[in-house]
């Protein structure tokens, strides 16, 4: 089988087996095409003569759509490239070089973005109507349903596209030229290793969150407390957007530790006040001393 009709037969199982992916390069089309439609249109060209803004801010829009098309056209292909790492591996072991799976990865990803590029393209114009159904109605301005393509909307859907998805495909097409049989067959697995690298990153990062929170609810009664005694409500109050349950556990590891003294006084309706202990008083200094920094820093920078 030649390199050209193994690429095409890829290209038709890749269509069916891979939907989602055949379905966000569609979508991404269809962005394009959609927010160039407004670009070229008669009745918002009419609208940005009232509105000197509009122009610039429909621009700058499309500016910001293709470059987040761009990264998700990155991120499918990048997709697709580890879904298939061991089939292209496979290929490179029956014979193939990796200058010809590059090429053949590259062949059968362009037949289906040319596809996705025309029904991306249809869709579009149907996305395009109802972005400028929304805009003329915001502006009052009469709207009648016409099926009908701007040929310079198509033209420049065509550039943009062409753009962000030969640029993620020569990546990847260079990514293959580059690695060897056992990464390949392997991604995957590399892919599952860097995934819970990063969850692990993100756990100890939560949890150092949680700490520094919890640490600063801390301090936040502390400087209270070193003024007089204060009751669960005064707290609560003074420390804005705390919740209940926050101040309860923080109040009662504190008082476990031995920090601060919860006092019951015998009287009805029952009173507890919460004060420093011996034990937390020596930490008076500290939290004095911080005080004092944080005035001098507001005196210096504000």
């Amino acid at each position: 089988m030649t390199l050209s009709k193994l690429s095409l037969r890829n290209a038709k199982r890749q269509a069916r087996d891979y939907l989602v992916y055949f379905v966000t390069i569609v979508m991404a089309a269809a962005l394009i095409y959609a927010f160039n439609g407004l670009v070229f249109s008669e009745e918002i060209r009419t609208l940005s003569s009232m509105m000197e803004s509009m122009p610039l801010v429909i621009v700058l829009t499309s500016i910001v759509v293709v470059c987040i098309i761009g990264w998700l056209v990155q991120y499918t292909i990048s997709f697709m490239l580890v879904r298939r790492g061991r089939e292209l591996g496979t290929y490179i072991l029956t014979g193939l070089e990796n200058r010809q799976v590059a090429r053949m990865f590259f062949m059968e990803n362009l037949i289906v973005g040319g596809i996705a590029l025309v029904l991306g393209t249809l869709l579009g114009n149907l996305l395009f109507q109802a972005l400028r159904a929304v805009l003329l109605a915001l502006f009052r301005a009469p709207y009648t349903f016409r099926f009908s393509f701007s040929f310079q909307a198509v033209g420049l859907t065509v550039i943009y596209f062409s753009m962000v998805y030969l640029f993620a495909l020569l990546r990847s097409r260079q990514r293959i030229r580059t690695m060897k049989i056992h990464d390949l067959i392997y991604f995957d697995h590399q892919n599952e290793e860097e995934v819970i690298k990063k969850s692990r990153i993100r756990r100890k990062i939560f949890i150092f969150s949680l700490l520094f929170g919890l640490a600063g609810t801390i301090l936040l009664i502390l400087r209270n407390l070193r003024m007089r005694p204060w009751r669960f409500n005064e707290l609560q109050k003074s420390l804005e957007g705390i919740s209940q349950k926050v101040l309860t556990e923080s109040l009662r590891s504190m008082e476990a530790d031995g920090i601060i003294v919860r006092t019951v006084y015998a009287e009805v309706p029952p009173r507890v006040e919460y004060s420093l202990s011996e034990l937390g008083e020596t930490m008076r200094p500290i939290l004095d001393a911080m005080e004092q920094w944080g005035n001098n820093y507001k005196s210096t920078f504000h």
